[in-house]
């Protein structure tokens, strides 16, 4: 109806009205009634009822309306399309009939005291039809209950992952045999393990907020804290060894690595520290190196000893048997010219003390052999050059090998050395004949910066240093003997190209070489 003011008005009119020529209403005589806000008011609700509708229709989450029947008087696309089924099939249906299975669920028991108690609850459930996981909010209506829920499968994983993970940290933090710890980048302890704790006779407790310079011996804690966070180690672990003082004050040996852990959004760097007690090894690589000692300085009285008794009965051999044979030679001089005089010339007899003469020659040629091979009497009078010298040509005429030598004399050696460089080259040219084929051998000794260096080279067959190392009884007596006298031996060779033995010796005080013209 229109009003007077040219608005129109929505009447509830008992009595009824007439309408004149412009189309105006006019009211009769009756009960009328303006219920033009009322209109208004149900159209407000019409719309919002509509508006809410397509909110719950777009949300991304499920939402259904259950009455007390338990059937679904409302379900958006949401819903069905996580439920897995169409909003026809859903809308109207009895939800338990619909996903008999969830009857044996939580959600079954989560609903059912939702809708008597007329609480909201929240419920996980995983459903294994769909293998999801759902998180349900369930909230009573004056008609039953409504449900919102989402497809909560990714976060259970994750937070599955993230519980598996933490596992796994405090597994891997607690349970091994060595000591953690995790420091500032200052050096305070943040947290420790059990076994660390342990180690240094500490509570957890007790550690936590501990300056690490509290526990260590002698070590410069922020030489190394400085050290591990240097940009140019980009993060590489760091390995010391270190002394560490329990709380009782006693101290033992650690092997302590050390990582640089880069902060990430508000956590800060920190370092992390594991210790492993190296005490019984320390103890057994220091009664390793006194063993060593002990058997350094009896392999060396040993070599002394030897070379002694090679002197003493080389001088025996050279004086004492060596004139022996030479008196009895001249007295079968002496026998066969009277013999001469008396028997007949050609004779038996004669020629048996021809022969007694030649025997006793290679007798005396044997002799001398014997006595340098045990101790060359030039070793000891001319010096070492003039001994590798005789050595070299006695080789070059027992094996037929081109020799070529460059001995410097007059060197700065000791006896000791000069007979150890000697033995060395004995070894290395013994080894030449037997195993190399050689044609050529060179040999130089010289004095360089820092000490004397021979070198015994050949061009014989050589062999494969990576697959053969050299393991041999006289390539390790080489180096053995560098090593007592405080040099060190290198052995250098290719197959089909020669082998190099290379020896160098410190000069050492009080070097007393004879001369070696």
């Amino acid at each position: 109806m229109r009003h007077k003011d040219g608005s129109y008005r929505w009447m509830l009119s008992r009595g009824g009205a007439q309408a004149d020529e412009t189309g105006a209403l006019t009211l009769r005589r009756g009960v009328h009634l303006d219920i033009t806000d009322r209109k208004h008011a149900e159209q407000e609700r019409s719309g919002a009822r509509r508006r809410l509708q397509d909110i719950i229709a777009s949300i991304r989450d499920g939402f259904v309306a259950l009455d007390r029947n338990w059937k679904c008087t409302y379900a958006n696309t949401a819903a069905a399309r996580l439920l897995c089924k169409s909003r026809e099939e859903v809308m109207g249906r009895n939800i338990w009939d619909l996903f008999p299975e969830s009857r044996h669920l939580p959600i079954y028991e989560a609903c059912m005291r939702c809708m008597q108690a007329h609480e909201p609850m929240q419920v996980d459930q995983y459903y294994a039809p769909h293998f999801r996981w759902y998180r349900n909010h369930l909230y009573p209506t004056d008609d039953g209950i409504a449900i919102f829920f989402e497809d909560f499968t990714a976060r259970k994983r994750l937070e599955a992952q993230i519980v598996d993970e933490r596992e796994r940290y405090r597994a891997t933090f607690e349970q091994p045999a060595i000591g953690i710890l995790h420091l500032t980048l200052e050096g305070t302890v943040t947290r420790a393990n059990q076994r660390m704790a342990s180690l240094l006779g500490y509570q957890r407790a007790d550690l936590v907020g501990l300056d690490f310079r509290m526990v260590l011996g002698e070590t410069d804690v922020r030489a190394i804290l400085d050290d591990v966070q240097h940009p140019s180690h980009g993060g590489a672990t760091r390995l010391v060894e270190c002394r560490f003082r329990r709380r009782d004050g006693e101290q033992f040996w650690g092997e302590m690595t050390l990582a640089l852990v880069p902060g990430e959004g508000e956590r800060p760097s920190y370092v992390v520290c594991m210790v492993q007690d190296i005490s019984n090894r320390k103890h057994a690589e220091t009664m390793l190196e006194e063993s060593r000692q002990r058997l350094s300085a009896f392999a060396h009285q040993l070599t002394e000893a030897i070379e002694q008794e090679r002197k003493r009965i080389s001088r025996e051999i050279h004086d004492e048997l060596g004139q022996a044979l030479t008196r009895l030679k001249m007295d079968l001089g002496w026998l066969r010219r009277r013999l001469g005089e008396s028997a007949q010339a050609g004779g038996p007899v004669e020629e048996r003390v021809l022969q007694m003469g030649r025997f006793i020659d290679e007798t005396l040629i044997s002799v001398r052999r014997l006595a340098t091979e045990l101790r060359p009497a030039l070793l000891d009078n001319l010096g070492l050059a003039a001994a590798l010298n005789a050595q070299m040509r006695h080789m070059s005429t027992q094996a037929d090998i081109e020799i070529q030598q460059h001995l410097e004399p007059d060197l700065p050696l000791t006896s000791e050395q000069a007979t150890g460089l000697y033995r060395i080259a004995q070894e290395a040219l013994t080894n030449i004949i037997r195993h190399a084929h050689a044609r050529r051998v060179r040999s130089t000794l010289f004095l360089d910066s820092d000490g004397v260096t021979m070198e015994i080279e050949d061009d014989g067959c050589g062999f494969d240093t990576a697959v053969q190392p050299p393991r041999g009884l006289g390539l390790v007596g080489i180096a053995e003997r560098a090593r007592l006298l405080g040099g060190r031996a290198q052995i250098e060779s290719e197959p089909g190209r020669g082998t190099c033995v290379r020896v160098h010796l410190p000069v050492l005080e009080g070097s007393d070489e004879a001369p070696s013209g």
